[in-house]
Parts: structure tokens; C-alpha cells; sequence
């Protein structure tokens, strides 16, 4: 039995298909890790359009909720929230660092309609020690630097590994008085 053709034609002709085999695999894996599965499979998160606050025992508890979109759980999720002013005679931004009650959480539940207890959301807590800013009281004394609340957050999709970072911006006239609404983002605001 002849497992390999006798002539040298035949044998540089076999090698160059099978490379070119291999390398169109590699090429075609590469393209679908890269570019497809990314988009099938990234961490989804909404992210409230502004900040609750209310009054309790003297002080303002501010809260920004979340809410995963993904068809899966996501894990990992760490998240900062910065309060971010121009310096006045510099001309350079700085940046204070806002405490959350808790700023990571290991697992979030995938998005779920019928889940009647809303699971899939989140809700962060800015500290409200004695040695934490109050919002409302640093764009008062900001107002003439451009001042923005910048909140964000890393995850990692459950499956398939990749992490999304997202970002949310907030003015003073994003801080409302109020809590969220149960199954979503948005505030059910309260009359002053």
C-alpha cells in the first residue's frame, strides 16, 4: 500500500493544501474569537439616568441602580463613583473619590421578566459616614468649575469571560429627590 505519492509534484502539491488548510483554520478561528463572539457574548448593563436621594435621620442617602441586560449572569462587577471639578487657577481637573456602601458584587442574576423580586438590578449606596462628601453640597461649592459626578463599572459576562466597562456621567440636575422604581432605572420622584 502507497500512503504518499511517489512523485515530487504530487507531494509539494498535498503540503500546500494542508497549510493552506491550516492556516485558513487558524485565520477563520481567529476572526470568529475576535469579532463574533464579542458581540454575542459582552456583559449588558443599563445604568440609572439619575440619582436618587432621600432624607433619613438627618442625612441625604444618595443611590444609583443598575440593571443587567444580559441573557446570562455576569460576575465580577466593581464599580467607583468620582466627583470630578476644574481647578481654578491651574486649569486641570481633579478628582475626589465618593465611597459606596458597597462598590463590588460577585454575581448579578441574568435579566428576567417573570422574576417578580427584580433580581437582576442593583441598587449602590453612597456611604454616608461622617467622613463622606454630601453630592448635592460639592456641586454647590463647584459650580463655577464644571463639575460631573462620573459613576462606573467593570462586569464579566458569566459564560463566556469578556468584561465591558460602563460609564455614566451625572449633573446637579440629574440628582432627584426619590427612590426607583422596583423593576427598573427610573426615579418615582417625591414632592419637596
Amino acid at each position: 500500500m502507497i500512503l504518499f505519492c511517489d512523485c515530487f509534484d504530487c507531494w509539494l502539491k498535498d503540503s500546500v493544501i494542508t497549510i493552506v488548510g491550516i492556516i485558513g483554520g487558524i485565520i477563520g478561528s481567529l476572526l470568529i474569537m475576535l469579532k463574533l463572539i464579542p458581540k454575542w457574548y459582552p456583559p449588558t448593563i443599563e445604568i440609572s439616568k439619575n440619582i436618587a436621594y432621600s432624607e433619613e435621620s438627618g442625612s441625604k442617602r444618595y443611590r444609583i441602580k443598575i440593571k443587567n441586560l444580559t441573557k446570562n449572569p455576569i460576575r465580577n462587577i466593581s464599580s467607583e463613583l468620582q466627583f470630578v471639578y476644574k481647578k481654578e487657577s491651574k486649569g486641570f481637573f481633579t478628582t475626589i473619590t465618593i465611597s459606596l456602601v458597597k462598590s463590588d458584587i460577585l454575581i448579578l442574576p441574568q435579566y428576567d421578566l417573570n422574576d417578580k423580586y427584580f433580581d437582576f438590578c442593583y441598587t449602590f449606596l453612597v456611604s454616608h459616614s461622617n467622613n463622606t462628601y454630601d453630592l448635592i453640597d460639592l456641586f454647590d461649592k463647584h459650580r463655577n468649575n464644571t463639575p460631573t459626578l462620573r459613576f462606573r463599572i467593570i462586569a464579566t459576562h458569566y459564560l463566556s469571560g469578556f468584561s465591558k466597562i460602563f460609564e455614566s456621567s451625572y449633573k446637579l440636575n440629574s440628582i432627584k429627590k426619590g427612590y426607583f422604581k422596583t423593576d427598573g432605572t427610573t426615579i418615582m420622584e417625591e414632592e419637596n
